[in-house]
């Protein structure tokens, strides 16, 4: 049997968040096949196959010396270093944390050393990304990754991406659509699924499901709300429910206040599965990613979306997907 590494720059602990779903989908799809050990890290703590092998969270400046190392040195990737030479892995797969260190190379190059014909290939969740980088250290970070490409070709076998390019990076591609996978839905039976949903007491709800970053854009939602009711046309009540957490989730509850929509907009927080589905019950319809221009990426393949059609909610796209070919964009 072959002998798979995963590796994802994320906390596979936290389990309510839709990418970490779908990571623990992919991990369970190549163990159905293979021999597969999972590496993953977040925010100084470092996990094989769900063992905490490096805790850096312990003290702040423990915490420092992780981020900095993970950013410009060997970083993470030397803490499965002996990992590397005892395991002889025939897949690796990666999911690309935006930026290429010293260490990230020095794991590539560890890799095909102990195995020459193994295959690497990088997942690139969004391409291009260069509009989600913000601050002067993920510039810098940015532009030594573009100083160290030439070197990552030499042992990348293949980009994974969800958008058509052919090649990134000089790199063939593998063109694929985003994943769905819900383990928690997957348990539960069919009247448990949100379905026939009608509008209630003359109250039309909307939802939107995201870990909240500028590209969601649900400022633009928002923004639509206050002119609806500021021109009040029609006499339907509208509340909006925005489900989730994020960076920029302070600025949005903000800007809700400063347009006076504090009753109307309601914001939930990180919820489970099941939360989720309680709070969409009462949902007429949901909405994708709204923000897509804003990271210049013209095609979406969210997960929300795929989560939405599960579960049976229409919903309103602003960037066409090709898993959903009959649909109006904005």
């Amino acid at each position: 049997m072959k002998k798979v590494l995963l590796y994802f720059p994320l906390s596979l602990q936290r389990k309510n968040i839709g990418i970490v779903k779908k990571c623990i989908g992919i991990t369970d799809a190549f163990r159905q096949k293979y021999n597969t050990d999972v590496f993953n890290e977040s925010e100084g703590k470092i996990y094989f196959n769900d063992a905490l092998i490096k805790d850096f969270s312990q003290s702040k400046s423990r915490l420092r010396y992780y981020h900095y190392n993970n950013h410009f040195f060997l970083g993470q990737f030397s803490a499965i270093r002996d990992k590397i030479k005892i395991n002889k892995y025939d897949i690796v797969y990666i999911r690309f944390s935006q930026f290429i260190s010293i260490g990230f190379l020095l794991f590539l190059r560890s890799l095909k050393k102990n195995n020459p014909q193994v295959i690497i290939s990088v997942e690139i969740p969004t391409y291009p990304y260069r509009h989600e980088l913000n601050g002067t250290m993920h510039k810098i970070r940015y532009w030594i990754t573009w100083f160290l490409i030439p070197i990552f070709r030499k042992y990348v076998s293949n980009i994974v991406t969800f958008s058509r390019h052919t090649k990134i990076w000089n790199i063939p591609a593998i063109n694929i659509s985003n994943g769905y996978y819900n383990p928690d839905l997957q348990q539960l039976g069919a009247e448990n699924i949100v379905k026939n949903i009608k509008p209630l007491n003359n109250v039309f709800h909307i939802g939107m499901v995201a870990q909240f970053s500028s590209w969601h854009a649900p400022d633009i939602l928002i923004n639509s709300l206050y002119f609806y009711f500021k021109n009040r046309l029609k006499s339907v009540d509208v509340i909006l429910h925005l489900i989730g957490s994020g960076p920029e989730m302070n600025d949005y509850k903000k800007y809700v206040q400063t347009k006076g929509l504090d009753d109307k907009v309601i914001f939930y927080g990180e919820k489970s599965t099941m939360e989720i589905i309680k709070i969409l019950n009462n949902v007429q319809v949901c909405i994708g990613t709204l923000g897509h221009h804003r990271k210049n990426i013209q095609l979406d393949s969210s997960l929300k979306n795929r989560e939405y059609a599960f579960l049976g909610i229409p919903m309103i796209l602003k960037t066409p997907d090709l898993d959903f070919l009959i649909h109006f964009t904005l």
